[in-house]
């Protein structure tokens, strides 16, 4: 027991004398690496026409929070945590005024849609350093646990069949919540940094995430029709989720300053 005792206590003591503490606040921008893909069809006089728009989920400026430890100049482990603050984005497909049409088919969506998906993620990673006096390179890799409440703002224009069979336009405008759990994914790094002194450094790091995430229940919280509340003319605000396509793909890749403290050594240069 005695020895086992002193093994950890030396242990313990040589991985202090050749490691360091290390924090690091960081801003980014992310962009979405893989968007969903919304197509929208229209035949008119034997033509046809086919518009798409991409949904780009989880893009936007985001905060961060790095804190890690560094062992024996080259190997390190850290917890990488950052928050969403600007994520909106917007695609649209160009209304058509079907009041204009002679014969016409029409599926699929026109109209504009405004998502926001403020991610919430963090990633234990595991990386090696590699270093001259002043400049560092490093990789790292771990997996990335994301959680996000995703929202549409739709802008569109119904047409129902007034006196005559004439259409009469009403412009539409809901909004529509989708809610997961915590998802797993992976994520990877690749960092620059540059010594300022021997416990300030400034770090640019690239990083790529992998998470298709999925969302277990949807809300039609919002539903106004020509500027009138119809909410409460609805069956049912809850959204049908298809348990066999119920993901969002949050897939990005981001581009995050920071600048790191090292705690401890002064010698220490990373």
């Amino acid at each position: 027991m005695r020895r086992l005792t002193l093994m950890l206590f030396l242990g313990f003591f040589a991985v202090r004398s050749f490691g360091q503490f290390y924090v690091q606040p960081s801003v980014g921008y992310t962009f979405n690496s893989n968007p969903t893909v919304m197509s929208s069809t229209l035949i008119t006089d034997n033509q046809k026409s086919v518009y798409t728009m991409k949904l780009r989920y989880g893009q936007g400026l985001y905060a961060g929070l790095t804190a890690g430890y560094c062992f024996w100049d080259r190997f390190f482990i850290e917890l990488d945590a950052k928050k969403g603050l600007l994520t909106r984005n917007s695609a649209s497909v160009e209304e058509i005024d079907l009041r204009e049409l002679d014969n016409f088919y029409i599926a699929g969506f026109f109209g504009e849609i405004e998502n926001s998906s403020p991610l919430f993620q963090f990633s234990p990673r595991a990386g090696y350093t590699v270093r001259t006096d002043r400049f560092a390179a490093s990789f790292s890799l771990g997996p990335n646990f994301m959680k996000t409440k995703v929202k549409h703002r739709v802008t569109t224009t119904d047409y129902d069949f007034g006196e005559g069979f004439t259409l009469v336009p009403h412009d539409v405008e809901s909004v529509q919540e989708y809610r997961g759990k915590l998802h797993t994914g992976l994520q990877a790094g690749l960092g620059l940094s540059w010594s300022l002194r021997q416990d300030l450094l400034v770090v640019f790091d690239f990083v790529t995430v992998f998470n298709n995430y999925r969302f277990t229940s949807g809300e039609v919280t919002f539903y106004e029709v020509d500027g009138v509340d119809r909410l409460g003319t609805l069956d049912d605000t809850d959204i049908d989720i298809n348990p066999e396509d119920n993901k969002l793909n949050h897939s990005h890749y981001g581009l995050h300053l920071g600048v790191r403290y090292v705690f401890g050594r002064k010698g220490y240069v990373q």
